[in-house]
Formats: C-alpha cells, sequence, structure tokens
C-alpha cells in the first residue's frame, strides 16, 4: 500500500485537504470525495507527482485529470454524468469507472491500458473502442443492460482475462473464438443464449484453460446444466472447473 496518501473532500461551500503533512508535489495517491455537481479538478496541476487518483461522488468537470502526467491507475464512482472525451492521460494502465459516466471516454483507450473495468453505465450499447486498448490484459464488464455484443477480441491480442456479470442482454459472444482469453468468469448473462450454443462458443476458444460459468442464472440451472452436459460430451468438463472468485481472478497472472 502507497505510503503518501492524501485525500481531499468537496463539500457544497468549502473543501478539506488532509495531506497528512506531506506537499501536494509529494502525494503518489490522491482521494477526493465530492458532494459539488459544479465542482472542478483544475487544482490538480499542484499534485504533479500523483500515481493513483480515486474519485467518489459528485463533480462537475474532471478535464483537470490531464495534468497528472505520472498518473497509472484511475477510478471513479460517479453519481452524475461526467464528460471524460478530453481527458488525456498518457500513463494510464489501470481505469476502473462506475455509475452515470458519460459513454464518451474512447480517449484513454490507449495501448498503455492494461486493466479495465466498466460498470453500472445504462446508456453503453458499443464496446467496439475498447479495440483500441490493444495492451488491454484484464477486462471486467458488469451491469452493462443496453450491451448485446462484445467487442472484436482479435483486437486485443494481450487480453487473457475476462469477468462478465450482467450483461442480460448480450447476445453475440462469437468474438470469444477469436481472442487469447485463457480465464473466462460469466455471471447473470447473455439470458438468450442457450446453454449449447455458449458451449459451441467456448469449444472454439482455442486458448481458453479455464472458465466460471455456474451461475448463468440466478436459481434455474437448465442451461448451466446444458452447458455442462455439452462440455462433457466433448470431453472438456475439465473447462469450466475454473472456480475462482473476483479476488482470485484480479490475482491471475499472464504466462
Amino acid at each position: 500500500m502507497c505510503d503518501n496518501i492524501g485525500t481531499i473532500e468537496i463539500g457544497k461551500n468549502e473543501a478539506t485537504v488532509d495531506l497528512a503533512g506531506l506537499a501536494a508535489d509529494k502525494v503518489k495517491f490522491l482521494r477526493i470525495y465530492s458532494r459539488n455537481k459544479k465542482a472542478n479538478l483544475d487544482f490538480l496541476s499542484k499534485y504533479s507527482n500523483v500515481e493513483t487518483l480515486f474519485i467518489n461522488g459528485e463533480i462537475g468537470d474532471v478535464d483537470g485529470i490531464s495534468e497528472l502526467k505520472q498518473l497509472t491507475d484511475l477510478k471513479m464512482i460517479l453519481s452524475a454524468n461526467v464528460d471524460l472525451s478530453k481527458l488525456c492521460v498518457p500513463a494510464l494502465k489501470s481505469l476502473s469507472v462506475y455509475n452515470q459516466i458519460n459513454t464518451g471516454f474512447s480517449s484513454l483507450m490507449t495501448d498503455k491500458i492494461e486493466y479495465l473495468e466498466i460498470m453500472q453505465m445504462r446508456r453503453l450499447s458499443d464496446l467496439s473502442f475498447l479495440e483500441n486498448a490493444v495492451g488491454l490484459k484484464k477486462l471486467y464488464l458488469m451491469s452493462l443492460p443496453a450491451v448485446e455484443k462484445l467487442p472484436d477480441f482479435s483486437k486485443l491480442p494481450n487480453l487473457f482475462a475476462l469477468k462478465i456479470y450482467e450483461l442480460h442482454k448480450l447476445n453475440d459472444i462469437e468474438s470469444l473464438t477469436h481472442s487469447s482469453i485463457r480465464f473466462l468468469l460469466c455471471s447473470l448473462s447473455a439470458d438468450k443464449l442457450s446453454g449449447t450454443r455458449i458451449a459451441e462458443v467456448l469449444l472454439r476458444t482455442e486458448k481458453l484453460e479455464k472458465a466460471d460459468m455456474a451461475f448463468l442464472d440466478r436459481s434455474n440451472m437448465r442451461r448451466s446444466n446444458a452447458l455442462e452436459k455439452q462440455m462433457a460430451r466433448a470431453n472438456k468438463e475439465e473447462l469450466l472447473k475454473g472456480n475462482f472468485d473476483f479476488d482470485q481472478w484480479k490475482r491471475l497472472k499472464e504466462i
């Protein structure tokens, strides 16, 4: 855990800053909690050596993030739509975006991004922008109710671990067969796809080593049972013995 941690709380009328005695340019990990919809992050120019940034709450403008040239890890949990289209963070390697964030954040998809979490974005339907993150290694997609199709994974040759959760409308998973994915977790997703169809795709995903598909549905095990039967018929039932939770998935290493 980084020791050089600072915390900024932005209220309706004032802000409090706790840098634990550090000068602003000595902070490596900065946490920002905001309750001001009109607030901006222009002050980040003072924190030139921040490597990890966590933002939570309401905020109006995040363009100031572009001032952080050393930033490698960015996590945002925002309660209102924010325009990310102007952001330029060339050193960024890990990105986590939650809630009602504006879908226009393709500018952050560079060849430096290795880890990506996209969660709880109701409007997001097209994932093709992910194809620009050619260095991506791990991808977590959660609660994206408008997504029906996975991106073209053939354009992401370094992607080895994928987690999908609550993508209920997902109905096109064919690109898995053109992927380099070795580890797959999929839960409560692809409601319209049969277990047989999912098995067909997994069997053609050549680099797949382990998959955890035990909870495709909340209670009905019909699809999971059909999937298991098809994999057993092909003598590939071992592929379905992933059984790793999220923390274990995050610890997975590439070869």
